[in-house]
């Protein structure tokens, strides 16, 4: 006789304030501790596994990130509850930290995953990677690589003239145009990197985290998949 909508599964809590007036997710979380010390006890350390799990990588907000010395300082206690939690690694480098998940857990949208843009994202990474090492690409202080946006699609158009008789039918026949935006757009939200403005891209520090290629001999064998 009745039919759920979804939302019996949920409930709100009660807020300090009308809700209406909040501008982000941070007055939200402001909220939840209203009475207590955000920088201190459960709340920083709930804000950091939120931060940690909850993100493709925790990318430390500036050399003054409480939230990432937090990590660093504690760093034993954290790796112990993903090893048992997650039954993975903890890598924490002197800008981000990230989420090392073994072969065999599957988890809904991770890098890398069996889509053919997630293996495309990782020969961009290598070819990136190859640039920084031969001094092509210099890292700043924070590991980050500011560059001109058509210098990132020069660089996939390495990988789609070294690569691309390997990718999908789906891939092999996009527009540069395309490929440039729906690539840029995935690497975006895997914090691979971040959009400046139209013509400059910053490669962010998990980028170095991942490499990959095909084969020597894969054969450049096409398919319709």
């Amino acid at each position: 006789m009745y039919e759920s909508t979804g939302l019996s599964r949920y409930f709100a809590r009660n807020f300090s304030q009308n809700i209406l007036s909040y501008q982000s997710w941070r007055d939200l979380e402001q909220d939840e501790g209203f009475d207590l010390d955000p920088d201190r006890g459960a709340l920083r350390r709930h804000r950091v596994y939120r931060r940690l799990f909850l993100s493709p990588a925790l990318l430390a907000e500036g050399s003054e990130d409480q939230d990432f010395l937090y990590l660093k300082n504690f760093r034993a206690m954290f790796q112990k509850d993903v090893e048992e939690l997650l039954g993975s690694g903890l890598h924490i480098h002197k800008s981000c930290a990230v989420l090392m998940l073994n072969a065999e857990k599957n988890f809904k949208d991770t890098l890398p995953d069996q889509k053919v843009i997630s293996g495309i994202a990782i020969q961009v990474c290598t070819e990136l990677r190859s640039l920084v090492e031969t001094g092509a690409l210099t890292p700043g202080l924070d590991d980050g690589i500011l560059i001109a946006r058509d210098r990132l699609e020069r660089v996939i158009d390495t990988c789609r003239e070294r690569y691309g008789t390997g990718w999908s039918k789906e891939f092999r026949e996009l527009t540069v145009d395309k490929l440039y935006q729906e690539l840029i757009s995935y690497m975006a939200g895997f914090s691979l990197l971040e959009i400046v403005n139209k013509q400059e891209i910053r490669i962010l520090p998990p980028a170095g985290k991942v490499s990959g290629d095909y084969p020597e001999d894969f054969g450049g064998k096409k398919d319709d998949k």
